[in-house]
């Protein structure tokens, strides 16, 4: 008996689905791009300085009012950025050297995604990681603790109240002198380890469906 070829119909919708309308060019500005893209050009102190320098090739005068405007525009962004980075020093003053044989990593979301990611890779260099999550790791917590070197903290990051709890319990479990890095063995010493200082990584939320 003969066979008889079947067309198969493959689609990216079910059948009966209405089409999705295209968006509009529109959409995608918004205020932070606009405010981005004006941050890297005319207020950029690279591109202020270039104008007048254009203007100079070209021989303008230096008396000309393009390059007198263009001049005075470049300087004030110059000073503008060198003003902004003298208020960053004096609010946060100089950066640190980070020890990571001394501190401790937060990362929120850590149970999966890009979190999950972020703290194996420190877990295997021997950090200790604290990961806040709400859902507990698919194959538990004590065996991500012995095999990936980093320890689960039930918490929702979307509640000041529980972040500020979990991060008490991060304090007192991990921040303590005593305790080594999760990631590593537990080595016998005469001298009392450093003592750790907490480095949260929880200014953003890794998991996949969610961004804060």
């Amino acid at each position: 008996m003969a066979l008889e070829p079947v067309t198969v119909s493959v689609t990216g919708s079910p059948p009966g689905t209405p089409p999705v309308p295209p968006r509009p060019w529109t959409s995608i500005v918004t205020v932070d791009m606009v405010v981005r893209v004006v941050r890297r050009s005319v207020l950029h102190p690279f591109i202020a300085a270039l104008v007048p320098l254009c203007l100079r090739a070209q021989l303008t005068p230096y008396t000309h009012p393009a390059f007198v405007g263009t001049a005075a525009w470049a300087a004030l962004v110059s000073l503008a950025h060198v003003l902004a980075a003298m208020s960053r020093r004096t609010a946060y003053g100089r950066p640190r050297d980070v020890d990571w044989d001394g501190e401790v990593v937060v990362v929120t979301g850590g149970c999966r995604g890009l979190g999950r990611l972020l703290a194996q890779v420190y877990g295997l260099r021997g950090v200790s990681v604290a990961v806040l999550d709400s859902v507990e790791p698919p194959e538990g917590a004590d065996a991500v603790e012995l095999d990936e070197g980093w320890r689960w903290y039930r918490c929702d990051v979307g509640d000041g109240d529980e972040v500020r709890r979990a991060m008490d319990r991060v304090e007192k479990d991990v921040c303590i002198a005593n305790l080594q890095p999760l990631g590593r063995k537990i080595q016998k010493s005469h001298k009392a380890p450093p003592q750790r200082r907490l480095v949260p990584r929880g200014s953003f939320n890794s998991k996949a469906n969610r961004i804060g």
